[in-house]
Parts: structure tokens; C-alpha cells; sequence
């Protein structure tokens, strides 16, 4: 016996386009909370320079900060 499939309900576009801004707002807060951490971290990591933390582990730092200010300059 085949089990038909559930319909989804039509939801009007203005629910859609609500509903997707919400959550685009949520993830832009989300990134900028991650950035501010990371950020705080490098400060961290530059001030107190641990014996294991290498050039390698600066510029791989560096890049990633470097990346949200790219794409929050072209929004």
C-alpha cells in the first residue's frame, strides 16, 4: 500500500519573506557575536604570546578576522 504524501500548507509570500528575514537577522547577530569573540581571542593571543603560538596560527587568525569585514562592506 503507498502512503500518500502530506501537502504542505501555502503560506502567502509575505509570511515567507517575513519569516526569512527573522532568521537572516539571527544569523548576521549570531556571525557578529563570533567575530567579536574571535577578535577578542586574537587581542588575547597577541598580548600574552604562548610559547605555542606561532606565526602560522597568527595568519591563519588574521585571515579569518579579515573575512566578515569583506563581506559586511559589500551589504
Amino acid at each position: 500500500m503507498m502512503r500518500q504524501a502530506r501537502k504542505r500548507p501555502v503560506l502567502s509570500q509575505n509570511k515567507v519573506n517575513s519569516g526569512a528575514n527573522a532568521e537572516l537577522l539571527i544569523l548576521r547577530e549570531h556571525r557578529r557575536r563570533l567575530f567579536e569573540a574571535l577578535q577578542s581571542l586574537f587581542h588575547l593571543l597577541e598580548e600574552y604570546a604562548p610559547t605555542w603560538y606561532s606565526e602560522k596560527h597568527r595568519k591563519l587568525a588574521a585571515a579569518a578576522l579579515s573575512s566578515p569585514r569583506k563581506f559586511s562592506a559589500e551589504r
